[in-house]
Order: C-alpha cells, then sequence, then structure tokens
C-alpha cells in the first residue's frame, strides 16, 4: 500500500499543479478589480456625511454590482462593492455623489455642481479626489 501512495502522490500534485497555473493564466476569478479611496471636497472644505457611488459602465459584464461609500468628517472616503467586502470592477464608471439621505446636493440655495461625474478604474490602488462646488443661483450671495 505505501508503493501505491508514492506512486499516486506525484501524479497528483502535478495535475493540480497544472490546473491551478490554467485558472492563473486565464484570471479565473471573476472581473480584475481594484481600490478606490479619496476626499469629497465642497468649495475646497471637506465634506462629511455624503456617499459617494461608483456605477461600472461596462455593458456586459454579468454581475458587476455598484461600489459606495460613505465620506467621513475629514471627508475621506473607501469603496466598498455591493454585497462584497471591498474592490471595484476595473473599467469606466459613472460617479454620483449625494447627501447621507440620498437626496441630490445642495448647499443652502445653491447646487453643487461636479456631484456626477465619469472616472476610469485601474486595478490596484485609485486614489480618486472628487472636488465639489457650489453653483450659486444668479442676484444671491
Amino acid at each position: 500500500m505505501p508503493r501505491l501512495r508514492e506512486s499516486w502522490h506525484p501524479r497528483v500534485g502535478v495535475r493540480i499543479g497544472g490546473w491551478a497555473m490554467v485558472a492563473l493564466a486565464t484570471g479565473c476569478g471573476g472581473p480584475r478589480t481594484g481600490e478606490v479611496s479619496g476626499t469629497v471636497t465642497l468649495d475646497g472644505v471637506p465634506a462629511a456625511g455624503l456617499i459617494v457611488r461608483f456605477d461600472p459602465e461596462t455593458a456586459g459584464a454579468g454581475d458587476v454590482r455598484p461600489s459606495c461609500g460613505f465620506t467621513g468628517t475629514d471627508g475621506r472616503y473607501r469603496l466598498m462593492q455591493t454585497g462584497q467586502s471591498t474592490g471595484v470592477v476595473a473599467g469606466p464608471h459613472r460617479v454620483s455623489v449625494v447627501s447621507g439621505d440620498g437626496a441630490p446636493l445642495r448647499n443652502g440655495a445653491a447646487t453643487v455642481a461636479g456631484a456626477e461625474s465619469r472616472h476610469d478604474v485601474k486595478a490596484g490602488e485609485n486614489v480618486i479626489r472628487l472636488d465639489l462646488r457650489s453653483n450659486v443661483p444668479d442676484g444671491t450671495k
């Protein structure tokens, strides 16, 4: 019995190793992802309590989910993929920033420019700064 095991074990190791190499080479495991973090400012001041959402624009990507994060008191955010722990699918994204309750951003009577944008996420670490500004209606200050 020990002799059979000795001759059988190396073949299994070679087969498992071969399949592992094929899986690595073909990118098995889903779409490429990146980590996304950054800062949101409104009129140059860190903006706290906002929701940052990245929606992939990749058509036909299967089960590709949006990624969201909240800004802290220092305006910093880190995105999490909906239904997973971390990671953002690599590629182009529609980016939106809304208030913590999901309402469109306003700064008093002013609307906020830059709350909707597009950014490209690459595999690896991405630091994306979102600079928003108030659009003050004419005749008001």
